[in-house]
């Protein structure tokens, strides 16, 4: 968060003196001056070219590059310590010299023609707009995979909008208020928002749970007759497995959430409860639904049980044709990282 505000506020300077900037990454909040060379560039970033080599040398494989640099970055980083103002701005002015960049190398960059492809020049009133768009495009951000969220997040989202238009962070602190004015946005305790929409789906959710408690007594199975099937096919299960396997196939609601940390074998509980689904319960379909099509074939190739994403679930449901009720038995893996609407 202050690293955006940084940004923001060095974009503005930048271009206020003539400099004209290139947002590079707008998810990330990224920006370069243009005009410069991919060499010249390359000559300032000496620690990146020290960590793609490490990266080149290490053992560790992973499909995430970005994430192996920042474990590299993490392990091999020097504390800073105290330099010497002058000294650095005399080293800086030497690489500086021998990149090619000189006084007639910024009269060029800071040419007429440059200056005018600059940040855009709004009016107070579509500048006014702007800013509380850019704060409402961010709780668009933030309540497709957060219920609540605090003042930083909602503000770094915005900033990193307004980075090509030199907008900092007061700029957005004065539009907060208006914005909590209109009624979208509701603070819940001491920087701890939601939105409208967010508090109404959840209740929603709160109201289904209540309607579904009980609800299915007629399927659900007796302690012994699951702890028979357990005990004669997963007897090697742990006693967290075990409750799971249980509370699924046992209880009487129509939902139910299991909560269990990283590795304790979920997926193969999962796969239990399909086994006996199957066995007992042929007519009715099993199926894994996953937030992401990765972790949605992770759950299929683990557990045998055919799975898709969230969203194509209910894609596919809305375009049906003829609806007709099926008995299922739906397993989402990650719930918590489905969005409340």
């Amino acid at each position: 968060y202050l690293g955006q505000i940084y940004r923001n506020a060095l974009a503005k300077n930048l271009s206020e003196m003539g400099l004209p900037i290139e947002v590079t990454n707008v998810d990330q909040g990224f920006f370069e001056l243009e005009g410069f060379t991919q060499e010249q560039l390359d000559a300032f970033s000496g620690r990146r070219t020290e960590l793609l080599e490490k990266l080149s040398q290490s053992e560790i494989k992973s499909d995430n590059r970005a994430k192996m640099l920042d474990i590299i970055n993490s392990k091999t980083k020097k504390h800073k310590r105290k330099i010497d103002r002058e000294t650095l701005v005399d080293h800086n002015r030497k690489r500086m010299r021998a990149a090619g960049i000189d006084r007639s190398f910024f009269k060029r960059i800071i040419s007429k023609e440059n200056i005018r492809s600059n940040m855009p020049v709004l009016t107070n009133e579509e500048k006014n707009k702007l800013v509380e768009e850019h704060l409402h495009k961010s709780l668009d951000l933030l309540e497709k995979h957060h219920s609540v969220f605090d003042y930083e997040e909602i503000m770094k989202n915005a900033l990193k909008l307004g980075l090509k238009y030199g907008y900092i962070l007061k700029d957005y602190q004065m539009a907060f208020e208006e914005v909590m004015k209109q009624g979208r946005l509701i603070r819940l305790d001491e920087n701890v928002y939601s939105t409208k929409a967010i508090v109404e789906a959840e209740k929603d959710v709160i109201n289904l749970m209540i309607k579904g408690k009980g609800s299915l007594n007629a399927y659900a199975s007796d302690d012994k007759t699951v702890d028979g099937f357990i005990d004669g096919v997963y007897s090697n299960m742990t006693k967290g497995q075990r409750e799971m396997v249980g509370g699924v196939l046992g209880t009487e609601d129509q939902f139910i959430a299991v909560q269990g940390d990283a590795g304790t074998g979920k997926t193969y509980a999962a796969s239990a409860i399909s086994d006996f689904m199957a066995l007992q319960h042929p007519s009715t379909e099993v199926i894994g639904l996953s937030f992401t099509g990765k972790a949605a074939q992770s759950l299929e190739d683990e557990s045998g049980i055919t799975s898709s994403t969230l969203h194509s679930f209910i894609y596919q449901e809305k375009c049906r044709e003829d609806f007709i009720p099926k008995k299922r038995l739906i397993l989402v893996d990650e719930a918590g990282m489905a969005g409340s609407l």
